[in-house]
């Protein structure tokens, strides 16, 4: 026999050979099958003994061996390695084909104790697989979208701050381009424009604070009004936000870079002296001016400071009995009558230093009361408070009665304009006040002294009464 003809029969009886096929057994044997366990083909018999008692069933569905009874079993991974087993009554979610497991623990766990339970939320191999397939694909695509989210917030992050940017470089560049007439629209802007040159001029090396950072009294003790004070200077080109402005000013809308006014720190256009020489024009205006304009606004400006002192007293009086007595502020019915009370006492001539003495005075002797009458509580000795100034400030109007003037305490905050604008107004009504028109000698009854134009003709303008103090002329 030749070499190619032994070699054709060698071919011949392998392929004759079956191939080897894993073995496969049903437990329990005596009952409806519950566990279909397959054994990987070429495993050495002991193996698969050990396999066979390691997945058996006694006739109830519980286990017939205990994992410490089998001879010869040392590590349970070797028949992992080698074995898995199908639960039959416990099915897949979704394609109902048997569940595959590869210990007892895991077949406890989805077919209970008696593997007979059914699957609601186990799914097989196969589904398993395609599930996490699926959920890869969904956190590739999902992290793939946050990238691009990342690149586009990085990309308008760019854009936004090269927006805010260019509005900071407009805002360093504005220069003194008009005159404080601009502010003329209302007394608000005119007395916080005030406000904010003294405060550049005492801090000169600090931006102008912002509105949120002044807190509940602010510039004149309402938030609303000014902050279209503080536009209406924006507006004006008298004000401007400084670089030292914090993030949260800015935001950018559609492309065009915006900013919150109340949270803006601000610089005075040209500097505090040039604030300061506008504030003096528009004093000057103010106090020389004639026609039905000029007199709106001064009676306006008068009205303003009217209204920031009876606050301001009232205010106090509020802090006296919240801080010191520990009583409850005065009630809110009580408000319009503890307004009328203060404004009375300016209005009758008394100083604010002497309505602050009458608030201090009212406070202590409505707690004294309140001491010597013990049915009374802390509430009735806060609405009483209202009742004892008005009282007071009567009974010295009556008797012509000496009231010393008081400072206020420095834990009691007031408008940062209230000092300027008192300053203001007393300025702007100087001139057309009786007592000085009737000291100063260079003008008429009227105030008014008779100059000549640049032609030689004679006009009549307001005297501003000059002293050795204040050598001013119109």
């Amino acid at each position: 026999m030749g070499k190619r003809q032994r070699r054709r029969q060698r071919e011949r009886a392998k392929r004759k050979t079956p191939p080897a096929r894993p073995f496969i057994a049903e437990f329990p044997k005596g009952g409806q099958p519950r566990l279909r366990v397959i054994i990987d083909a070429g495993t050495p018999s002991h193996i698969r003994e050990l396999c066979q008692k390691y997945w058996a069933l006694a006739e109830d569905g519980t286990w017939a061996f205990r994992v410490s009874d089998i001879e010869g079993l040392q590590e349970q991974a070797a028949i992992s390695a080698v074995s898995h087993a199908l639960l039959l009554s416990s099915r897949c979610v979704t394609c109902e084909e048997p569940i595959q497991v590869s210990n007892r623990s895991w077949a406890a766990r989805v077919g209970g104790k008696y593997l007979d339970r059914n699957n609601e939320k186990y799914l097989c191999r196969g589904c398993s697989n395609v599930q996490r397939c699926e959920q890869d694909a969904e956190r590739e695509r999902k992290a793939a979208e946050a990238e691009a989210e990342k690149d586009r917030q990085r990309r308008k992050d760019a854009d936004d701050a090269e927006a805010i940017a260019l509005l900071v470089s407009q805002e360093n560049a504005k220069t003194a381009e008009k005159a404080a007439r601009a502010v003329l629209a209302g007394a608000a802007p005119m007395t916080v424009y005030a406000a904010m040159a003294a405060y550049a001029e005492a801090a000169p090396d600090r931006p102008i604070a912002s509105l949120q950072a002044l807190g509940t009294t602010c510039w004149t003790g309402d938030a609303e009004r000014d902050l279209a004070a503080v536009r209406t200077l924006y507006y004006a080109y008298l004000i401007a936000i400084h670089p030292k402005s914090p993030a949260t000013t800015f935001a950018v809308v559609d492309g065009e870079a915006r900013f919150v006014a109340a949270a803006a720190r601000w610089r005075l256009v040209g500097g505090a002296a040039h604030a300061r020489k506008d504030v003096t024009d528009l004093q000057m205006y103010l106090s020389t001016a004639p026609g039905q304009e000029a007199a709106d606004l001064r009676q306006e400006l008068r009205e303003l400071i009217s209204t920031m002192e009876v606050a301001n007293v009232a205010e106090y009086l509020n802090g006296l009995l919240t801080k010191k007595y520990d009583y409850p502020a005065v009630p809110e019915n009580r408000l319009p009558q503890l307004a009328e009370a203060i404004r009375h006492g300016l209005d009758s001539g008394y100083t604010p230093g002497q309505m602050i003495c009458f608030a201090w005075r009212a406070a202590d002797t409505s707690a004294a009361w309140k001491e010597r009458n013990a049915p009374m509580g802390p509430a009735e000795a806060s609405s009483a408070s209202v009742t004892v100034l008005a009282n007071k400030i009567h009974d010295a109007l009556e008797r012509r009665t000496a009231v010393p003037e008081y400072d206020p305490p420095r834990w009691h905050e007031q408008p940062l304009a209230l000092v300027p604008g008192r300053r203001l107004l007393a300025d702007v009504l100087r001139p057309r006040s009786p007592e000085v028109i009737a000291g100063c000698s260079l003008c008429d009854y009227q105030g008014l002294v008779e100059v000549d134009t640049k032609d030689n003709r004679p006009v009549l303008k307001r005297c501003l009464h000059p002293t050795p103090e204040a050598p001013l002329s119109p």
